[in-house]
């Protein structure tokens, strides 16, 4: 009787390095890897030389992730597609938690650079996140809000904004 392989599979949530992992063990790229949520979109078995076969499998999130918290910031740091949340609400709400935390040296927030990258004064103009937006809007993507919404995002990312802590110790 022939020995049967063994089976593992890799699960988690999205951008987590599932498919980088496999990559890593098979010591040569076997499958679709990016630092980006959604690139790997079904299972895939890939057979390994030591007789172990490794099913990649796309990120998943609790369909009732009960903390709305984490799901937010999971969305603020894209690790979750964009087709699940509405990127204009969730700009927003990532604005009114650089207000909420600027004040705490741990989570690293300095207005003064996020004012200096889109040339408006954070703290006299900030009073409410949608006035934000469409001030920025005007002044860098003629009024496109959805588009200032993505830039905001994509400079946090991209730590364009510095790097910036969405959570401290409870205890600041």
């Amino acid at each position: 009787m022939k020995a049967r392989s063994i089976r593992a599979l890799t699960l988690g949530f999205p951008n987590v390095g599932k498919s980088a992992l496999i990559n890593r063990i098979a010591r040569k790229r076997v499958v679709e890897s990016a630092r980006k949520a959604g690139v790997t979109r079904s299972l895939r078995w890939i057979r390994l030389n030591n007789g172990i076969d490794l099913l990649d499998a796309p990120g998943i999130i609790p369909p009732d992730l009960d903390n709305q918290k984490s799901a937010l910031n999971l969305a603020i740091c894209d690790d979750i597609g964009e087709a699940a949340y509405d990127l204009d609400s969730v700009a927003r709400e990532f604005l009114r938690i650089i207000l909420k935390l600027h004040t705490n040296p741990v989570s690293n927030i300095s207005l003064e650079q996020i004012s200096k990258r889109y040339s408006i004064d954070f703290d006299k103009n900030f009073k409410d996140p949608d006035q934000w937006i469409k001030l920025a809007s005007e002044k860098h993507t003629s009024g496109n809000q959805r588009r200032m919404a993505n830039k905001l995002l994509e400079d946090f990312r991209t730590q364009m904004l510095g790097k910036i802590c969405l959570e401290v110790p409870s205890e600041f």
